[in-house]
């Protein structure tokens, strides 16, 4: 949203400096993004008028103009442009005057002929304005002889706000404006004009649906011929961002952009006398911006019957556009469900000024004096007749009613403005109320502030419009500040400490995201790729890869907390997550050690050792698994104690081909409500006796895996037994068998172990090894 310093001044007195008013709207909430101030970069130019034009006796292509400049005499100048014509009003660069690039404007003879000044175009000024070929013609309102850099108003500030969603009152200057005087304490001029400007009812009959949309009115009015935007206006009009197209386009767009109604216009001859707003219609609607767009069954539309007229709120149709032939046209003025609008523009992927004004909330009693001050500015431009008709379908507007207690403020600020300020700053924001008891008000919203329903944003509208430097500060000591550390900032402590980094992506992503489960679609989304809920982290975590894979970064680990979102019969799911992905070198480039990469085993190391920290460390399993996204061949299921809690293994080269992420990338994730409620992890004292260590090396069938051997070791030995690690795997040529060799440590805290004691722990081991696997000794 663009505001200039001379829009606001139209509303209110604005006596603050740039930065001053800068500063006040960013702490209203409305943060400037730029500040872009405008003024003339010429001297001593004029606004004169073509009296006479006559061809160059020497010169085919030079014109001789006489122009009136409000001086005795008129100045001749010769001039080249093809587009200069009699009866034109143009800026006239006077002899002395100085343009941009300081070009010095001097008395000169072209072929024999004096010239005195000259016709210029605005790009000779120095000015942005598109216009045609040659010089630039202004409107037939321009007075002759005054300065130009008046009458094109060039001395002004534009700011560059970026408003919240929520606050859709501010998306025009009345609503800044209004913003501002709230904020100074003084009376806002609120502007309920009379619609005294129609003389008769319209012919044209109105039909609505009641649920999508609010007040309705259609105004026919007659078009002057040659009727033009005065050029002040078009220049203003340019600077804001909108496209000239007529001058009652420009009038709609200029109402448009002071008091936030959208409205548009029709050719009056290309449309039916029974207007229906609806929805649930099918077909084709080729729109002003030249695109045919499918109609879904939602979208709300504008039909007189025979055809579709509008994508009501969002764009007009190219068939019923006012152009330069157009002799009647019809303006329509409309409230429309924010929802609704939102939707269909999110639907065909369109967005104009009406459709984001509307997605956002327009005020519903705005629809009537909206077209008063459309219809006076027409007719100050002399662009409309007087002969007006109008229908007007009007629904009762509803506000919220709050109840609201002076004494929360201050529980919820810390500080508190005394019960008649804040009942001034309610006054000043046009909320109606009316006192209850001691420190109790009834408090009636605007029609404007449908984002006023609670009375903590009466709380928050005090805060704002009192100032937020008046809140008190204060410290927190480390005495009040209490967290017990729960599963996911214990395992996210253990991975940074590995090197690992966390991240934090969006839960929303594009349906492109998906590739086994079924997403939840929002209804109301954001932009297509922010239309679902994630169903899975490792999209996000392949993005940040790709991002630092393509700036050369080679080595990552990073990792990140958050809920993906399911659903099945039962309905909707949230399950909370921690996940990973890793790449590129184990350690960094060293003299000590070669450059070796990540492989699964790294990642399975790490990834029990982080787990080690809740004690888990003997309750882990890995089964060899097959997923969709990992290498078959390198991609295993962690159970805890029977259950599956995660998966870890190498992304599938057919899932990364896609991506611009490094091809050789292993991911884990682990499901965080499986973690939840685990036992506190009992400590003991450190034995001050000596361990003993005994080596097993046995030959097994290579189809059992480690993992089941070391379950029986467990399960066969007392609490003597404290470690049993692989250290050794040999594979025989000759058959299918596999030697493992495991180095067991044992322990005691009471007392020195005997051999004695330590063969017959071995003794178990073996018995049951033999039993139920079939071992032979080496």
């Amino acid at each position: 949203m663009k505001v200039s310093n001379r829009a606001l001044a139209q509303w209110i007195e604005v006596n603050q400096s740039v930065d001053e008013l800068a500063k006040t709207l960013t702490m209203l909430g409305h943060e400037v993004d730029e500040i872009t101030p405008i003024q003339a970069s010429f001297t001593e130019v004029v606004i004169g008028h073509i009296i006479e034009k006559t061809k160059h006796p020497d010169a085919d292509k030079l014109n001789i103009c006489q122009v009136d400049v409000g001086m005795e005499e008129c100045l001749q100048i010769v001039c080249g442009a093809k587009n200069v014509a009699q009866g034109q009003k143009v800026a006239v660069a006077l002899v002395g005057a100085v343009l941009p690039g300081d070009f010095k404007i001097k008395k000169a003879k072209l072929r024999g002929e004096t010239s005195s000044g000259m016709i210029c175009a605005a790009s000779e000024l120095g000015i942005d304005f598109p216009h045609d070929d040659g010089i630039w013609v202004l409107s037939d309102d321009a007075p002759i002889g005054h300065a130009l850099s008046e009458y094109l108003k060039l001395d002004d500030t534009f700011y560059d706000l970026a408003l919240t969603p929520n606050r859709a009152d501010c998306f025009s200057v009345k609503g800044l404006a209004r913003d501002l005087c709230a904020k100074s304490d003084s009376e806002f001029p609120f502007d309920e004009s009379d619609n005294d400007a129609v003389s008769k009812a319209s012919s044209i009959t109105i039909t609505t649906n009641p649920k999508h949309v609010g007040t309705t009115v259609f105004t026919e009015v007659a078009l002057s011929k040659n009727a033009q935007t005065p050029s002040y206006v078009a220049l203003a009009l340019h600077r804001l961002g909108y496209q000239l197209l007529h001058p009652l386009v420009d009038a709609i767009h200029l109402i448009m952009h002071e008091l936030g109604q959208p409205m548009h216009a029709y050719d009056a001859d290309k449309i039916g006398q029974s207007i229906t707003i609806e929805d649930n219609l099918k077909g084709d609607f080729i729109a002003l911006d030249g695109h045919k767009y499918t109609l879904n069954q939602e979208d709300l539309v504008v039909t007189d019957g025979s055809e579709i007229l509008a994508l009501a709120g969002v764009i007009g149709g190219e068939s019923t556009k006012v152009e330069s032939t157009t002799e009647r046209a019809v303006i329509e003025t409309a409230y429309f469900q924010p929802e609704v609008i939102a939707k269909t523009a999110r639907r065909h992927k369109v967005s104009t000024g009406s459709s984001m004004r509307f997605e956002r909330g327009v005020d519903p009693e705005l629809a009537v004096n909206a077209v008063t001050h459309l219809l006076e500015k027409l007719k100050e431009w002399g662009i409309i007749e007087d002969d007006v008709s109008q229908s007007i379908h009007t629904v009762p507007t509803l506000t919220h009613e709050i109840t609201f207690e002076h004494a929360e403020v201050q529980r919820v600020l810390g500080f508190s403005p005394a019960p008649e300020r804040c009942e001034s700053i309610l006054n000043s924001l046009g909320c109606a109320h009316q006192k209850l008891g001691t420190g109790e008000l009834h408090i009636k919203t605007p029609s404007w502030r449908f984002d006023l329903s609670l009375p903590i944003d009466i709380i928050e509208e005090i805060a704002r419009i009192e100032g937020y430097e008046k809140a008190t500060i204060k410290p927190i000591t480390p005495q009040e500040v209490k967290i017990s550390p729960n599963t996911a900032m214990q395992l996210s402590h253990e991975l940074i400490a590995l090197g690992f980094h966390e991240i934090t992506t969006c839960a929303l992503t594009g349906p492109e995201d998906h590739v086994k489960d079924i997403p939840i679609t929002l209804l109301n989304p954001i932009a297509n790729p922010l239309s679902t809920m994630r169903t899975s982290l490792l999209p996000g975590l392949l993005r940040v890869a790709e991002y630092n894979y393509a700036r050369n970064t080679k080595d990552i680990r990073i990792f990140e907390k958050g809920a993906i979102y399911l659903r099945d019969k039962s309905g909707y799911q949230e399950i909370p997550m921690l996940a990973g992905l890793v790449h590129g070198a184990r350690h960094p480039l060293s003299w000590q050690n070669e450059s070796e990469d990540f492989d699964f085993y790294d990642l399975k190391g790490m990834i029990i050792h982080s787990l080690s920290v809740l004690g888990l460390s003997g309750k882990l399993d890995f089964s060899a698994s097959s997923h969709w996204m990992m290498h078959p061949g390198q991609s295993a299921t962690m159970h805890l104690e029977g259950r599956p809690i995660g998966s870890i293994g190498k992304l599938h080269p057919n899932f990364v081909k896609s991506k611009k992420s490094p091809r050789h990338c292993y991911f884990f994730e682990i499901l965080l409500n499986e973690l939840d409620d685990l036992p506190l992890i009992e400590l003991s004292n450190v034995s001050q006796y000596p361990g003993i260590q005994r080596d097993l090396c046995f030959w097994v069938d290579h189809a059992v895996p480690f993992d089941s051997i070391r379950e029986v070791i467990y399960k066969s030995s007392t609490a003597l037994l404290k470690d049993a690690v692989l250290f050794d795997i040999y594979r025989s040529s000759e058959d299918e068998r596999v030697s493992y060799t495991i180095r067991l440590s044992y322990e005691s805290s009471e007392s020195t172990l005997s051999d004695s004691d330590i063969d017959h722990e071995l003794d178990s081991i073996l018995v049951e090894l033999k039993k139920k696997y079939n071992i032979k000794m080496r």
